[in-house]
């Protein structure tokens, strides 16, 4: 594999795993939309019908908080390598 392929390998693993990171991130807050929607209208002891397994929307709420806390650690984990190999290719 030539430096050419090498530097397109690279970013394609960039794009599919932020591709990743992004579907992940709109996934939870959709979750948190209608779980919070589900809130206002029933009250906490509401249920949902998300298509989800779960349909307490305060289980749903905080799924959907934890999912954007990793989504938000992957992304600047992903930005941050992007960064430091950026910097040390340069040097190069």
């Amino acid at each position: 594999m030539n430096k050419k392929e090498k530097e397109n390998y690279v970013k394609s693993n960039y794009i599919a795993v932020v591709f990743f990171f992004v579907i992940v991130t709109l996934i939870s807050i959709w979750c948190i939309d209608v779980s919070v929607s589900a809130m206002i209208n029933g009250g906490i002891d509401a249920y949902m019908t998300n298509g989800f397994f779960n349909v307490n929307p305060l289980m749903s709420y905080h799924f959907g908080l934890y999912g954007i806390i990793l989504s938000m650690a992957g992304f600047v984990m992903v930005f941050s390598h992007w960064v430091i190999m950026g910097k040390n290719a340069k040097n190069k």
